[in-house]
Formats: C-alpha cells, structure tokens, sequence
C-alpha cells in the first residue's frame, strides 16, 4: 500500500519536521516500513496538492496511506484538493494524524490527552499494530451563495473535516488575527473574546434532516434531533407547525435569532485539547447518517433579558461566559438549565442555556444590516456571505465525494 509521509514546518511550533526526522521516521524503520515519499510544503496550499498529486499517480482503486504531521488547516487543504479532482474509481485514504499544529482538535478528539501519557504518534503505533482501527471522518460541505438578485454562479463551495461557525467564534478569530501584530501570543485570543462579549448577531438558523445525501436511502430521512440535558439524550425536535411547507417529522427546523453563539463540528468534541464545545460527539456518538453537532445560545430564552438594550446584553455577557467555560469543564455548559427568574443551575428542569442540536446541516440567513452575522468560518478559513445571500452546510455521504478518509485510532 503506497504510503506518504507529509509535514507542515511551519505549523504550529514549526516543530513537525522534527517529529517526523526525530520520531515518526524511527518508529516506521524499527517495523521495517519505508515510505515512499516523506515531503515538506512549501505553501499554502501546497499540501492538498501533494496529496492529490500522490493519488493521481497510485494504480487505480488501490488504497493510499498518509502520515500527516500538522495542524487541523493543513488536513483542511488535503480533503478540499481531494474534493476538486474528479476519481474514476473509489480512492481510499488511510490517515494517521500526528498533532504538529497549535490547537489539534481532531488529534486530541480521538486521543484526549491523559496525564503523565504520551499520546504524539497513537495514531502511527494504531497504524503499525496487528489490531488497528479505522474510523471513517464525516465532511461537512458548505455553499455560501450570494443574493437571488446577483449574476448566477456567484457562490463559495469549501469543504470542513472539524468544525463550521458563525457568530462569535468567527468574531474572536477576527478580530485576534487583527491584534497578530501588537500581541502575537494567544493572549489575543482572550482580548478578542472581551471586546466581543456583548455581541449579539442577527439572522435565522435552519436546521435540516439527514437525507439521502447521508448514504441513507431517499425515503428514510432522518429528523433534527435535540439534546434534553435532564434526560441526558437525543429526542426528536419538535416539528414546525403544520401551516410551513416543510412541516413534517423530518422537516427543517427554523431558529430565529438573535444569537449569542453558534458553532457546529463534525468528527471532534473539541477545538483544543481542553475545551469539549461538542462533549455529546463522544458521550452518545452519532449513528449513521453522518450528523453534524450544533451549539447554539440565543439570549432572548433567559426568562430574565427584557429587551436588546446594552444593559441587558451585559448582564447577560456574565451569564454565557460563566456557562460556555464549562467546555473547559469536560462539556459541562451542556447541562446548564435556566431557573424561572433566570438564574443558571446544572440540575434543573427549565429550558438549557446552551441548545444542543444533531441534525444533516444547516442554513444560516444573516440580517442585511448586522455585518458581523456575515461571516463564516470553515476550519479556521473565514469566509463572508454577500449582502442577501446565505451560507448552507450539509454532511456528504462517501457516494456525493468520490473519496473516503478514515483515519486510525
């Protein structure tokens, strides 16, 4: 099986050609393996062209192996050049992931960091060992589209192996990446989430069933389904009413705003090693079809919040960011519950703070007038709605992307 040794130097620490000369190259010769390339990117881009060269040049239909020594963006390249070439036979990639970027959410997802346990090459020792597993990853494949009123064939197409966002997720990368050059460590990160703390962002969230894009036959849908936290499980969401023109047991489910957070990830349960945004990825996995996790905060369900005022959204900033730190609290915020006068507790019965969705997509429509709603991000990669226009994620099936990554654990 034709096998690629691949590493971003400078991502991360820049420390991956080190791993790979210091401990990756090793631990392959100690197994008698030799790969047949080990490459370096030399740019942007540059790694998802690697791959798709390597695959185009294997015999046809064979399955390729792939030791990728990088961060989330890098694997973010690879699968969207794999998805701009066409494959006249199913092509297989085999993955073992070693964590060489700066928050490695897919790596820490599957290998949690355990004290006092080194978990650097887990994913090359499952690849080497007699009893290696395979776990297949889900894509997640995002149009934005412009208005109806603007030139046809006006649209954005990306594919995410981790995690698609709006909101303020999307404003704290914005606005770090503005504070790079006065405060280059990751102290920005908390500068940014302050100056973005009473931010409300205003626009609809469609929630859409699992259909047969998700492998599942075309008359067996699967409905949006929600997280009820006293019940800790999965039910099906309440149906729109029956005068919508969708309405049913599967049909989209309509959310409107404002909203404080909304984030969705495939594959993780987190977005650093600490930080569960998506605890249920791993506490009730997901069965086929292939499902995205949605968080979602709308401030208008506190019992307590009168109106939109500064006033309230600063009372209101205290009560998210005491709730949304529980991700550092292996995915507490997913419990928290309002009381009647809207106080948060973890052991009530009232609506959840945070509303947990599993569902085949989502469609974001932003208010024209609220800037900030219109920005996507895509595995780190920011992407801006134009003015009318919407942002629309679905779950492929391995049928609609002609190609399949399983990555080993």
């Amino acid at each position: 099986m034709p096998l690629l040794v691949l590493y971003n130097p400078v991502s991360g620490s820049s420390s991956a050609q080190e791993i790979v000369n210091k401990q990756v190259l090793p631990l392959l010769k100690t197994h008698g393996v030799e790969p047949d390339k080990v490459v370096s990117t030399e740019h942007a881009g540059h790694a998802g062209t690697i791959v798709a060269d390597f695959a185009s040049s294997a015999p046809e239909g064979s399955d390729l192996t792939l030791i990728l020594v990088s961060g989330d963006g890098t694997l973010h390249e690879v699968v969207n050049a794999l998805y701009d070439r066409t494959w006249s036979a199913q092509l297989n990639i085999k993955l073992a992931l070693v964590p060489g970027g700066t928050a490695n959410a897919l790596h820490s997802s599957f290998f949690p960091p355990i004290p006092g346990s080194e978990t650097t090459l887990s994913a090359v020792h499952a690849l080497l060992g007699s009893d290696s597993r395979l776990t297949p990853l889900a894509l997640a494949h995002t149009t934005i589209t412009a208005s109806p009123l603007s030139p046809a064939g006006e649209q954005t197409s990306v594919l995410s192996a981790v995690v698609i966002s709006t909101s303020l997720h999307v404003s704290i990368l914005l606005d770090a990446e503005a504070l790079r050059a006065t405060v280059p460590s990751i102290e920005r990160f908390k500068l940014a989430a302050a100056q973005n703390a009473t931010r409300w962002y205003n626009a609809r969230l469609r929630l859409l069933p699992s259909s047969a894009t998700s492998d599942l036959p075309s008359d067996a849908p699967a409905p949006v389904l929600q997280y009820v936290p006293p019940l800790d499980q999965f039910i099906a969401a309440p149906a729109p009413a029956a005068t919508s023109a969708d309405a049913g047991p599967t049909a989209a489910l309509e959310l409107t705003g404002p909203f404080a957070y909304m984030l969705s990830t495939v594959n993780v349960d987190r977005l650093e090693p600490a930080f569960r945004i998506t605890p249920l990825q791993r506490a009730h996995p997901p069965v086929p079809p292939a499902t995205a996790d949605i968080v979602v905060v709308r401030p208008t369900r506190d019992p307590s919040v009168k109106d939109s005022s500064e006033a309230e959204r600063e009372k209101f900033k205290d009560k998210v960011w005491a709730t949304m730190g529980g991700a550092y609290q292996d995915g507490a915020h997913v419990r928290s519950t309002y009381t009647e006068d809207g106080n948060i507790g973890s052991t009530g019965t009232g609506q959840p703070v945070v509303e947990y969705f599993r569902a085949g997509g989502w469609e974001w429509i932003p208010e024209e007038e609220d800037d900030r709603a219109h920005y996507v991000c895509a595995d780190g990669a920011i992407h801006t709605i134009p003015k009318g226009g919407k942002a629309t994620t679905r779950v492929l099936g391995k049928a609609e992307l002609g190609f399949t990554i399983s990555l080993y654990t």
